[in-house]
Formats: structure tokens, C-alpha cells, sequence
């Protein structure tokens, strides 16, 4: 009698852990599956930021050239700015 209640015990836990893993398995889709969605709105909300930095860029160089003095001499330095960058730009096309 002993060992057929040593076997009934082993036997419920073990079909308690196999539940456990089928919850654990689907918990770990679940979260892959939410983790490809945030990875994908996150890329798109970067792509957004960039867009947005590049007009406001445009924005302000702009302002710049019709506005006050500070204005102006962030416009001449964003200028400044992009020029160093074209020519960094062309010394890496030449090497």
C-alpha cells in the first residue's frame, strides 16, 4: 500500500509540473509575441523622432535666415555644420 501512495503522489506532481511547463511555454510566446510588437513600434517611433529632427532643422535654418540676430547665427551655424559634414562626407567617397 505504501508504494502505490508514493506513486500516486509522484504521479500528481509530476502532472502538476507538466502544467506549469505548458503555462510557462505559452507565458513565453505571449511574451515573444509582445516583445516583435514593441521592437516594431519602437523602430517606427525612431523612424518618427528622425523625421521630426530633420524638420525642425529645416524649420529653424529657415527662421534663421528671415529672423532676429540669434537667429541668424544659428542658422550660419547649422550651415556651418552641414558643410563640415558634406565635406566629410566627399574625403570618404575619395579614399
Amino acid at each position: 500500500m505504501a508504494g502505490s501512495s508514493v506513486i500516486d503522489s509522484l504521479s500528481a506532481k509530476i502532472e502538476r509540473l507538466m502544467a506549469e511547463h505548458d503555462k510557462a511555454l505559452a507565458r513565453n510566446a505571449e511574451l515573444s509575441r509582445e516583445r516583435t510588437k514593441l521592437a516594431e513600434e519602437n523602430k517606427t517611433l525612431k523612424q518618427t523622432i528622425a523625421s521630426l529632427e530633420r524638420r525642425i532643422g529645416v524649420l529653424e535654418l529657415g527662421n534663421g535666415l528671415t529672423g532676429t540676430a540669434t537667429d541668424t547665427k544659428r542658422a550660419r551655424a547649422r550651415i556651418n555644420q552641414l558643410v563640415r559634414e558634406i565635406d566629410r562626407c566627399i574625403a570618404l567617397m575619395n579614399r
